[in-house]
């Protein structure tokens, strides 16, 4: 009877466990800084689209800098995805113009453990 208890005991710690982590993955991620953008979209964005396009791709950028006839768009977003003890994880895209056509995109997607 005592080993039919433990058993018992064990497979409630199991499914209470479970339980809160599908929970906790019924969640939306959780933006820490930057604003969310569509990272499989970014991979469309390409030398020649105007701006107009790039904005119609990714949306607005999360902030702008110009510098010596380049216009630079950053995508950037901090988060903290669905899921039982998530990382955190950065994305950031660069998308760079001149005469308001694309001349250059970078990006990047690092995840780290907080």
């Amino acid at each position: 009877m005592r080993g039919m208890a433990k058993r018992t005991l064990a497979v409630l710690g199991l499914v209470a466990c479970t339980t809160g982590c599908m929970t906790w993955a019924l969640q939306p991620r959780t933006t820490l800084e930057g604003k969310s953008f569509d990272v499989a979209k970014a991979d469309t964005v390409r030398q020649g689209l105007t701006e107009s396009e790039v904005r119609d791709i990714l949306g607005e950028p999360f902030d702008v800098t110009v510098d010596s006839g380049h216009t630079v768009w950053r995508y950037y977003e901090r988060f903290t995805p669905r899921g039982c003890n998530p990382p955190i994880v950065s994305r950031e895209f660069r998308v760079a113009f001149v005469a308001g056509l694309v001349v250059s995109r970078e990006g990047s997607l690092r995840s780290a453990n907080p």
